[in-house]
């Protein structure tokens, strides 16, 4: 039962964090606005890091090298809307 709990709270985290994500990126093609990458990769990696999910096999999940999703989390490349969705996405699935 904990453990159900646990997976509920966990995909609607999940889902708010798709959300928040969908309305910047909306907020974004409404007003030019400068994001910083920075701050946006180190929040989705907090987040994959509290999903328990590494970097290398997120990485598999997205079919990107690890590497450069781990330039996309300290802020050396930038992130695109539908890598966005593609992290939150991945983020999701369960280990095959």
């Amino acid at each position: 039962m904990v453990y159900d709990d646990f997976l509920l709270l966990n995909k609607r985290e999940h889902l708010e964090t798709v959300e928040r994500m969908k309305s910047l990126i909306v907020r974004k093609k409404q007003v030019v606005v400068s994001i910083n990458h920075t701050a946006t990769g180190k929040a989705l990696r907090a987040h994959r890091i509290k999903a328990d999910v590494g970097l290398r096999e997120l990485a598999r999940r997205m079919s990107i090298p690890a590497s450069y999703l781990s330039d996309l989390e300290t802020g050396r490349r930038n992130w695109s809307e539908s890598l966005v969705e593609r992290f939150l996405f991945s983020l999701r699935q369960t280990p095959a």
